[in-house]
Parts: C-alpha cells; structure tokens; sequence
C-alpha cells in the first residue's frame, strides 16, 4: 500500500496523457521468440510486454521541408523526365496554418514577436504573411462558425459578458468624429448550454454583450420555448425578446462586499457569511438534476437569502447606513436587482453566478494586455470566429490544432458534404470524428 500510495504522490505524468506521440520500435536483429536462450541455459525465448522510455524532443513549429526531385532530359528530344512524387505546390500546410493560429490568437503572441522569433531561429515568417494565412483561413472556416451560431442559439441557458478590446480603425474614426455617440469596443463571450454540448462564442467590434445576444437569439426557432440567460445587471443587457428568463451573477454583490471590508467601518462580515454559503451550497449540488439542485437551493439557500433581503432593507429604512455611501450603493444594488439575483430558486437549471463567461474572457484580456490591439474591425472579427472553433473544441475534449487542420482539409466539404447538399453540421466537434472515419471507410 505504502509504494502506491508513493506512486500516486510523486508529481509524475502517466504515459498516457501524452498524445499523438511519435512511436518507434526497436527490435533484436540477432534474436526473435522460440530462440534458444543465448545464456545456454538450455531454455527457450519467449515475447515480454515491451519496455518503454518516453523522451520529449524539441522543434519549431514552423519546420521547412525542401524536396529536392530528381529531374532527367533526353538528349534527343530534350524532353524533361521527372517522379511522380504527388507533393502539394501550396507552401504553408494545414496543420501548420492550424498552429500558427494557436500561437497568435490562444497563446496571445504578437505577430511582430512571432516574426522576430522565426528569424532567430532561421525560418523566416513575415507578419504580413501571417495575416495572409489567418484571412484566408478565415475565410474557409467561417461556414463551420455560422453553424455554431445556428447551434447555439437553439440552448436553453446562455451565459454572457464582455469586456474592453482596442480596434486602431474604430479609435482614429472616434478621433475624426468626436461627435459620434457610439465611441466604445467591445469583446463579447457567449457559452451556450445546448444539447451536443458547450458552445463558446467570441464577438469583438463596436456592438456590446446585450446586442450581440440580440442578434444571436434572432436566429432561435420561435417555438422551442422559454430560455434562460446569465449576465450582470447592466441595463445594456436586457434583452427584447419572447420567453426569456433573465437571471444575474450573485458572485457580484459578494465581490463588492468583499472589496468593501477592509475599507468601510460597518461590519460586513453578515452579507459576506451569507452568500459564501449559498455558494457552498451550490457547489454541494455538482452531480444533481436540476429538479434536485432546486428543491436543495429552496430548501438550504432560500431562508438564508430571505433572512438577509430584510438584513439589508433594515439597514436602509432604519438609516443605519447611508444610502448614498459605498456600503448602502451596494444594498441598494442588491435590493433593486434581488429578483433576478435569486432567479436559481426559482427556476431549475438556472446558475447561481456568471463565473462561467468572465473566467473565459481572461483569454480576452491575456490577448489584449500582449497583442494590445487589432488594426480593423475585420481583424478583431478574425479574431473572435477562430476563437470560438478553438475554445468549443477544448470543450469538447479535441485537440484543437487537429481539429482546425481536419477542418481546412475539408474546406470544400464543410459547407457542401459528399451527398451533395449542405450539412456543415457534420463537421462540428462533437461530430467531425465519425464523418472522418465514415469518409475514411468510403475511401
């Protein structure tokens, strides 16, 4: 028992996580099974299970291959003779197209940094090719990016938020304009619930979280029901549209309180015991159906928020704080937005807090604080549309450089399939490997 339980502590990676790894087999050239033992022992050989030592190698991502074809002239009729080698004219390859795009826009690397690494290293890549490789394959993914929308907007439970991004174009345009009313930038998450799974969308350009959930819905059938969203209680994102159900982070007021602790003179140590039981509660419930998660939140977390909501109301009507202060700003946030705030009791499947989407967007702000900003608006659309193939295949468990390079392959059939009519469905996360192995079975 003590060496399994060593084995468990020791910080070491199985084998097994490690994927796609390159195998090599070494075998005896003298020696094969049935052999007689060469200790002349007298006894016979026979096959182990074969031992093994994992080495990580190192390799630039960008690897230049050049191949040298052999060509042969006729002396007579000066007719040049050359293999058939079936080797691609086309320069940059899918898979490291693929790579190239993790780099700049999951790894926030800057393309001008990219390019300075590459020359170091001897392998030349401009940043004006870069963009020449993201355009294009922009261009030949985006079908794939309209059926994740179509998807997503079929969920019943959408988290949203978003956060500031910086467009040069959009910036000098504010500048030539100071009248405009419309100044600010925005980057927009959606993860949708839906039925294959978790969908993340990314929007980047001048339009903010509630309009670009508004125009997301609009491609929602009119009659598959009511729908449930999760943001904060910004008036920007409410939403205009038939059976939605509006819910707001409580991790909000929590943050506030928290914040406010150690600079304010009341004793805080009530709203911030409170609602770290809720959410203690809430993380009770991991596993449970959303029936059971509501009838637990009713039975654990609503006495509590109710014994608090009159907390808070005291607190003001008995002018025990000042409204105007930080401390009664936040009660009144908390009295004026109490119904939304504690929506999860009252409808199953509803979250607690919109962890969810302001976790995804540090992938947001880690491109922001290196790659500081995009040239156009166009780029910033580049931007979001291969971050969202990229983040709903993490999702999904994909490795998300083969699924892009599955992807750019198919380019042709992504929008068009085989049978001859358009069914990008076939190539979302959650289905790309069967069509690749019923393509492969056909072939």
């Amino acid at each position: 028992n003590s060496s399994v339980v060593s084995k468990k502590r020791s910080g070491r990676i199985p084998r097994s996580e490690y994927k796609n790894v390159k195998e090599i087999a070494i075998s005896h050239t003298d020696l094969k099974p049935g052999d007689l033992c060469p200790t002349l022992c007298g006894g016979t050989l026979y096959s182990l299970k074969p031992s093994a030592i994992l080495k990580i190698d190192g390799a630039s991502f960008a690897c230049p291959i050049n191949y040298s074809i052999e060509r042969l002239r006729c002396a007579l009729c000066g007719e040049i003779q050359k293999p058939d080698h079936g080797i691609s004219k086309v320069k940059y390859t899918d898979s490291f197209i693929s790579q190239l795009i993790m780099h700049k826009y999951y790894l926030a690397l800057p393309m001008h940094r990219l390019d300075a690494y590459q020359k170091i290293i001897g392998v030349p890549l401009p940043d004006s090719t870069q963009w020449r490789l993201f355009d294009s394959s922009y261009h030949k993914l985006l079908p794939a990016f309209t059926e994740l929308e179509r998807q997503a907007a079929t969920s019943s439970l959408f988290h949203y938020d978003d956060t500031r991004v910086r467009i040069l174009s959009v910036i000098k345009d504010n500048k030539l304009n100071p009248d405009k009313k419309r100044t600010g930038q925005y980057t927009t998450v959606v993860i949708a619930n839906s039925k294959q799974g978790p969908i993340t969308l990314f929007y980047s350009s001048i339009s903010h979280a509630g309009e670009n959930m508004q125009a997301l819905l609009e491609k929602r059938p009119a009659d598959l029901g009511s729908f449930t969203t999760m943001c904060d209680a910004l008036g920007a994102n409410t939403l205009n549209i038939k059976g939605v159900i509006e819910s707001n982070c409580l991790a909000h007021p929590l943050v506030k309180f928290i914040d406010l602790e150690s600079i304010s003179p009341y004793d805080l140590s009530r709203p911030i015991n409170d609602l770290t039981k809720v959410f203690e509660n809430d993380e009770k419930t991991q596993g449970m159906s959303d029936h059971d998660r509501l009838k637990y939140h009713q039975k654990n977390s609503k006495p509590i928020l109710d014994k608090l909501k009159i907390w808070m109301q005291e607190q003001l009507d008995l002018n025990i704080v000042e409204p105007g202060g930080h401390f009664g700003k936040v009660l009144k946030y908390c009295l004026k937005h109490w119904h939304k705030l504690t929506r999860f009791l009252t409808v199953a499947g509803c979250p607690v807090s919109n962890n969810k989407a302001e976790r995804m967007l540090k992938i947001i702000i880690r491109l922001r604080k290196s790659s500081m900003f995009h040239k156009t608006e166009h780029g910033a659309k580049v931007c979001a549309t291969l971050l969202s193939l990229i983040q709903t295949a993490i999702d999904h468990g994909l490795n998300p450089v083969d699924y892009l390079t599955n992807l750019l392959q198919n380019a042709d059939l992504v929008g068009l399939c085989p049978e001859g009519y358009k069914e990008p469905s076939r190539w979302m996360p959650w289905s790309i490997q069967s069509t690749l192995e019923k393509m492969k079975e056909a072939a």
